[in-house]
Order: structure tokens, then C-alpha cells, then sequence
């Protein structure tokens, strides 16, 4: 039996605010898994985001990591197939500017590489142009419909998981529609055709023929199955006015890099059944999945301004120390039996030694109360 190969995992904040405790818990946990397996982490900086991305943070996201001594790998070019043998112009291209300077990713310098990707979409007509408004779609959404198959007699909308499901609306058109489109000047989206993946062969993910039920392996959390026609709908992998969407950036970048284990928030499962659907249509390997549980409010909803400032930065100005901040998650995470001052060496230690520890994550969204700094 050929021996696993070792674990590329990865760090991907985004540049849209500054990091919180929420992060800090899943970005622990990443690093942990991944060192624990003697295994590389690299940094991608997830700056697409264009209007949302604050001016200095991605300078402060980067203070943030090394605070907390959760460094990453310096990552090289790649020998991807892609760009093997080929100039440093292609290279550079393919990676961007900046990768051989910062030793990291950033998305918005591999728009050329989206790009690409994006036509092969377009050539395997797994995507469509699409002209339906937010508004249009929530209307549409909230409508009586007719069943659809493996959905039962309800004539309402399935429950969507994380937004109005897309009705299909604009799924009768083919890729080449977009042509005619450009020419009358009119904005639209592309979508991937969630139908195509009947046609994908079997893999890591599990496809009932009839149904489209999708089934997948979650490291943490377990057997995840959803029909994602029903629940999710078909969804914009870019859009003809703008910058590629995160689903269609992530799975180029994790596959670029070699990533072969993900871990982030519980947030995102949904997210997943998306991005499968683009591994298998292009044809590539998808990492392993580990959804670690969120950091919430008292009010049992996702950590956010309205529960007050867990930004990290703030944490760090009020007098909190990095030994306490990681005592107080390594607590929630079930690795310690106190939320008192640890390094970050002292617990990796402990990790390796027992690895059971890392079993102990609790399956529940979690609270950090973080008593004031003496």
C-alpha cells in the first residue's frame, strides 16, 4: 500500500476586515492538523473582493498570524503542468507578480489563470450566461412551483440552505448565448449547470444518477448528502462585468497550490457540494474536507460587530497577550481542561504526543469569553 501523501494545507483570510476570534479558532486548527502531519501550510490572501477589501489589511491580517506564531510555509512556484517548461512570463502569469517577493498568493494577481479556467467551462457548456437580478431570483424563489423530481408532493420551495434557491430561469441557454448578449451590451452572470454533474464519473463524491443527491466525506463532521438542484440551485462562478466568483477562485487556487486538506468554518458545507462540482467537471482530485464548528455570540448567531470587538488587533491593543488567546481557544477546542496562558509550541507538542486530543473538538458552535486583561 503506497503510503499517504503528506498533508498541503492552507491558510485563506480575506483582506474585507480585520480577523476575529472566530478566525483565530479555525486558523489554529488548520495549523495544527497540518503540523501535526508533518505537513506544509501556505498563505493565500483572498482579495477579489474589490469594494469590500479595507485599505492596510491585508498588512494587518499578516500581523494578526504572526502574533498568534501561527506561521505558513513560503511558497514557491509550483511545478504545476500547467506552466511547466514554460517561460517566466507564463510562470508569472499563472502565479502572479508577487508570489516569488511575498513567499504567498493573492488572488487578484490570477485573474489571467480564472480566466482560462473559465473558458474551459465554457467550451465543456457546464455553464450558462445569466441575466436574472437578486431581486427577480428572491422573488421567484418565494413563489408556488410545480415539484421537481425527488423533491414529494410539496408545491413550496425546498428549505435553502444559504439563500434564495436560483429557479433556473435563465438554464435554457447555452454558453455560447453570451455572445449575443456581449453584443447588446447587457451584464450577466455565469452559472454551472448543477444537471451536468449526472454525466461526472464516481470519485470522492458519491452522485445518485436519478436524483443528483450528492454524498461526500467530512473529516470532522462526517457523511454530508444534499440534492444541490433542490437546496442550492445552480450558482455564479463569475460574472462578465467583474472579478471571478469565490467558488470558481478557490478551487483553482487549492488545486494550483496542491492543497489536499481544507480546513475552515461550518459556515461553508454548503460551499462544498459547489466546489466538488467543479473538481469533478474539470476533471481534478478534490482535498479532503474538515469543517471546524463557528465561534458564536450569546445570541447563538455566527461571531459579528454586533457582539461586540473580538478583532484581534483590538484584543492585542487592550493588553491581551497571544498566550492567553490561544489558552482560551485551545480550551474551546477541547485540548486543554483550563482557559489559562499556553504556547503555541507547548501545545503542538501536546498534539503530537496524543493525538486523541484533536478528537476532543466539540461538534457545537462554541463561545470564547474572554475575561479582561489584568
Amino acid at each position: 500500500m503506497a503510503p499517504n501523501p503528506p498533508t498541503i494545507g492552507r491558510l485563506a483570510p480575506s483582506p474585507t476586515g480585520a480577523q476575529h476570534l472566530g478566525n483565530a479558532r479555525t486558523y489554529l486548527v488548520a495549523w495544527m492538523l497540518t503540523r501535526c502531519n508533518q505537513g506544509k501550510l501556505y498563505l493565500r490572501v483572498e482579495d477579489l473582493d474589490t469594494p469590500r477589501t479595507k485599505a492596510g489589511a491585508e498588512s494587518l491580517l499578516l500581523e494578526d498570524l504572526r502574533w498568534l506564531g501561527l506561521t505558513w510555509d513560503r511558497m514557491e512556484e509550483v511545478d504545476a503542468t500547467a506552466v511547466s517548461g514554460q517561460s517566466d512570463q507564463a510562470r508569472e502569469i499563472f502565479w502572479g507578480k508577487s508570489l516569488r517577493e511575498r513567499g504567498y498568493v493573492l488572488q487578484s494577481e490570477r485573474l489571467a489563470r480564472y480566466q482560462t479556467i473559465l473558458e474551459t467551462l465554457r467550451e465543456k457548456e457546464v455553464i450558462y450566461p445569466c441575466t436574472c437580478t437578486r431581486s427577480e431570483i428572491e422573488q421567484s424563489a418565494s413563489a408556488p412551483h410545480e415539484p421537481t423530481p425527488g423533491e414529494g408532493s410539496s408545491t413550496l420551495m425546498p428549505h435553502p440552505v444559504d439563500g434564495p434557491v436560483y429557479p433556473g430561469t435563465c438554464s435554457y441557454r447555452t454558453a455560447c448565448d453570451a455572445e449575443r448578449l456581449d453584443a447588446q451590451g447587457l451584464k450577466y452572470a455565469w452559472r454551472f449547470r448543477f444537471s451536468s454533474i449526472a454525466a461526472l464519473p464516481s470519485g470522492a463524491t458519491e452522485i445518485d444518477r436519478e436524483t443528483l443527491r450528492m454524498t461526500w466525506w467530512d473529516d470532522f463532521l462526517g457523511k454530508q448528502s444534499l440534492a444541490p438542484i433542490q437546496s442550492l440551485g445552480d450558482f455564479v462562478v463569475a460574472r462578465n462585468y467583474g472579478p471571478p466568483a469565490y467558488q470558481l477562485a478557490v478551487v483553482v487556487d487549492d488545486h494550483d497550490m496542491g492543497i489536499n486538506q481544507v480546513v475552515r468554518g461550518a459556515d461553508l458545507v454548503s460551499s462544498t457540494y459547489r466546489q466538488l462540482a467543479l473538481y469533478g467537471s474539470m476533471g481534478w482530485a478534490p482535498p479532503r474536507w474538515f469543517h471546524a464548528p463557528l465561534v458564536v455570540g450569546p445570541d447563538g448567531r455566527r461571531l459579528a460587530k454586533r457582539h461586540g470587538d473580538t478583532r484581534l488587533c483590538t484584543l492585542r491593543d487592550e493588553g491581551y497577550s497571544n498566550r492567553l488567546i490561544l489558552g482560551f481557544l485551545a480550551n474551546s477546542l477541547g485540548w486543554i481542561d483550563r482557559p489559562e496562558e499556553i504556547d503555541l509550541g507547548e501545545l503542538e507538542s501536546m498534539l503530537r504526543q496524543d493525538r486523541t486530543l484533536l478528537d476532543r473538538i466539540p461538534k457545537d458552535p462554541v463561545q470564547v469569553l474572554l475575561p479582561r486583561p489584568a
